[in-house]
């Protein structure tokens, strides 16, 4: 099935039911960024954006990451949850090109990724470092390749941990704020 297909049939199907909250990173991420005063919010990759729509106080716009160009509007906060780990190094660092130049003076970043620690590492068919189709593509980072990658950014914080998610199950993420 075609990443796009795939992903329409998980958001039609699986992440349809109302009143969704969002998952631990998001939450305990905007709460980090309520006392900063964040008004605007990207979230990619978002599906219909329920992890950041929380706040009737943030205005929300949910952007199609496979596509993103920055385009003109600066936010407060970009949100990258369990959305940027679908393409090969290239593509990944120009998406997070496009993200630095989408942020106000000030802003924030935030991702969580698969990690390499997490339990579907490895299954599929390897495509590329890290990178594996199973499904779909997923690249697994690793701490230090998030770091890399994040060199442009101030990292407030920086680790690896499990999470046991409504939506998303139990996996093991690479996450930066």
């Amino acid at each position: 099935m075609a990443d796009q297909a795939y992903w329409e049939d998980k958001w039609v199907n699986k992440f349809t039911e109302d009143g969704a909250v969002p998952g631990g990173f998001v939450a305990e991420t905007e709460a980090y960024l309520r006392c900063r005063g964040v008004k605007t919010v990207l979230d990619l990759g978002a599906g219909k954006g329920r992890g950041s729509r929380q706040n009737p106080e943030i205005e929300t716009v949910c952007g199609d990451i496979a596509g993103f160009d920055g385009g003109r509007r600066r936010y407060d906060w970009v949100l990258a949850d369990l959305s940027l780990h679908y393409w090969d190094d290239a593509k990944t660092r120009a998406i997070v090109a496009e993200i630095y130049k989408t942020l106000n003076p000030g802003g924030c970043f935030s991702v969580a990724c698969k990690s390499v620690s997490d339990f579907e590492y490895g299954q599929g068919t390897e495509v590329g470092p890290d990178i594996f189709e199973h499904g779909h593509v997923r690249h697994f980072f690793r701490l230090e390749y998030l770091r890399e990658l994040l060199q442009s950014f101030e990292i407030a914080k920086i680790n690896e941990c499990e999470r046991n998610e409504r939506h998303y199950g139990r996996y093991r993420a690479a996450e930066a704020v």
